[in-house]
């Protein structure tokens, strides 16, 4: 359950590289989950994990990248 759930908020996160020209376009991915695979296989697209270090510790998907939400809102 956990897992499932890891992997739902991470991928709701995924940011595509080859669509971001700026902080104002970033926005969360709606294709498919193959799709979301095929491009961080690749390395066209990158996953962002949000949660804070205490989840992160807990368990987080493969190649994610930690970007506490806690952080982010100090980049604006």
């Amino acid at each position: 359950m956990m897992r499932g759930f890891l992997g739902i908020t991470s991928m709701a996160w995924l940011l595509s590289l080859a669509s971001v020209a700026s902080a104002q376009d970033l926005d969360y991915t709606t294709e498919p989950l193959d799709k979301i695979k095929a491009k961080v296989e690749s390395k066209k697209a990158i996953l962002a994990d949000v949660r804070e270090l205490r989840e992160w510790d807990k368990g987080h998907l493969k190649n994610a990248v930690f970007l506490p939400l806690s952080k982010l809102s100090e980049w604006e």
